[in-house]
């Protein structure tokens, strides 16, 4: 049954092959010699965030040995979501502190106070409160909470 596994070792295989394909074709083309060995551990992070819910890569494998819920299926499924979500985070994040540092001070102030208008509701009440010329100077949280606002936000309509 090819939902299934049968050891821990041949899960971690399985785990580590597919994530080390997953990662030699980001780009549209295979990648040169990627270093398993990071490859794997980085594998295995992944997975350990894509069931930190649930309990983790030891949830992951049993579903794996059992076949239940699609079995290795479902576990590369939610690796490769929880993957793709963190690489759109990076960019993401990536792209607006790229736009916020080339601002003058008088325009990051203004995107920054911006930000906190159109965000609130998404915002802890420490990023909430804050002066926007602080935020504007130490903009790095208040970039991660949008960006990740902005993401469950998606994910909320795409359910619908």
């Amino acid at each position: 049954d090819p939902r299934k596994v049968n050891s821990y070792d041949d899960f971690l295989q399985v785990v580590g092959d597919f994530f080390l394909h997953v990662c030699g074709h980001r780009n549209a083309e295979p990648a040169p010699d990627l270093d398993r060995d990071l490859i794997l551990r980085e594998a295995q992070a992944v997975l350990n965030r894509a069931y930190r819910d649930d309990g983790g890569a030891v949830v992951a494998y049993r579903c794996a040995r059992s076949g239940l819920e699609g079995g290795m299926r479902i576990v590369l499924d939610r690796m490769v979501e929880q993957w793709k979500t963190e690489e759109r985070h990076k960019y993401c994040f990536a792209v607006l502190r790229q736009d916020i540092n080339s601002l003058s001070w008088d325009d990051r102030v203004r995107f920054v106070c911006y930000l906190q208008q159109q965000m609130t509701a998404f915002l802890p009440p420490e990023l909430r409160d804050e002066p926007p010329e602080r935020l504007a100077r130490d903009h790095e949280k208040l970039i991660q909470t949008c960006v990740t606002a902005a993401d469950k936000l998606a994910r909320t309509f795409q359910n619908q």
